[in-house]
């Protein structure tokens, strides 16, 4: 990124950003107000999004995710789909505005925790939660310490990892073990874990130009869960998310990517 944006100073970018065909899908997160890496490098700062914005809606063509998959391409110009991953409140509050200035659209895929009575994912609990604890933690078995590149680690691995390969992380006493009421107590932490509730849902989602798709309900990897409990998070997103928003939802983004054959047919 340093090199890249050394050659823009230098008046030397100019062929990397010329007009092209083609298509891309661009993920995002979170959106927040100082750009921080601090906890992890999901979020970009709402400044730096407007920036990004206001490029695409100058020189690419920016079109709705089911356009996309349709085959749809400008022949002169990059042909764009945005979208957002797990379903942040900063995604209404900081996202949202700035894609109505530019009229831009997006689909927003929402990880349905709330339907089962949570308030955060386990993903943004560990990563605001390693930044803070100072003691090494125990859990299933191993004891975890902060390693070199600041991760929470056993000689088995990262903590992350263990997770990821658990079948139900949302169930392994990662809250147990790590400083929530600290967490909870920090209003300047909110935009790092906040989700939309079913009242943020029901006006992000009455936007013409957003849309709202499913992203599993516990953020647990389909490949680790297991086929059927898969059938069943994308069965129960699903339909969380349309009773909620009152409109149909067809779209399906997989947490950490990860997906079979078996999981694309069930989809």
């Amino acid at each position: 990124m340093t090199a890249y944006r050394a050659r823009f100073a230098l008046g030397l970018g100019r062929d990397l950003h010329r007009n092209r065909p083609g298509g891309r899908i661009l993920i995002y997160h979170g959106i927040d107000t100082l750009g921080s890496t601090e906890f992890n490098s999901r979020f970009i700062s709402q400044d730096n999004f407007r920036q990004q914005v206001a490029y695409f809606a100058e020189h690419c063509h920016v079109i709705p995710l089911d356009r996309y998959f349709a085959g749809e391409r400008a022949p002169d110009r990059l042909t764009l789909a945005l979208t957002f991953d797990d379903g942040y409140r900063n995604n209404l509050n900081l996202a949202l505005p700035v894609l109505g200035k530019y009229n831009l659209p997006a689909t927003v895929f929402v990880t349905t925790i709330r339907a089962l009575g949570a308030d955060h994912l386990w993903p943004d609990w560990l990563d605001l939660g390693t930044a803070l604890v100072e003691d090494p933690l125990e859990l299933g078995g191993q004891k975890y310490s902060k390693n070199r590149r600041g991760q929470l680690a056993s000689k088995q691995g990262t903590l992350n990892r263990w997770l990821i390969d658990h079948p139900n992380p949302e169930s392994a006493g990662l809250d147990s073990v790590l400083p929530s009421e600290l967490i909870r107590s920090r209003p300047d932490l909110d935009e790092y874990w906040r989700l939309l509730d079913e009242d943020d849902l029901k006006r992000l989602a009455a936007s013409p130009l957003v849309t709202i798709a499913a992203h599993g309900v516990t953020h647990g990897s389909f490949k680790t869960m297991g086929r059927e409990s898969a059938r069943d998070e994308m069965r129960r997103s699903k339909t969380w998310l349309e009773n909620t928003t009152g409109k149909q939802v067809t779209a399906l983004a997989f947490p950490f990517g990860h997906y079979s054959r078996e999981t694309l047919d069930d989809a």
